[in-house]
């Protein structure tokens, strides 16, 4: 199983910017806002990549420990699984 962002067909909109990410979700009406890091990890997700590819490239990105990148990737993903803003597809 992978987690995939939900796509704009399930009500998601979508806004990218460099200084990070908004997301529209208009089924429950809510905002999710992140900053530059977790913007690049929904992208990381959308395009596919693993936890661990994705902990490894914000490791390198932002020069920090490749523990401490999981372990803020990982809490990123909980909290959009919490907002029903991701789900689990098989891979």
């Amino acid at each position: 199983m992978s987690n995939r962002p939900r796509d704009a067909v399930s009500g998601l909109c979508i806004s990218q910017h460099n200084s990070g990410l908004a997301i529209l979700d208009t089924v429950a009406g809510r905002v999710f806002v992140s900053n530059e890091t977790g913007a690049r990890i929904w992208a990381s997700l959308s395009a596919g990549l693993t936890i661990d590819e994705i902990s490894n490239e914000v490791a390198e990105t932002f020069g920090i420990s490749r523990q401490q990148a999981k372990q803020d990737t990982g809490t990123f993903v909980k909290e959009l699984e919490r907002h029903a803003l991701l789900v689990r597809r098989p891979v």
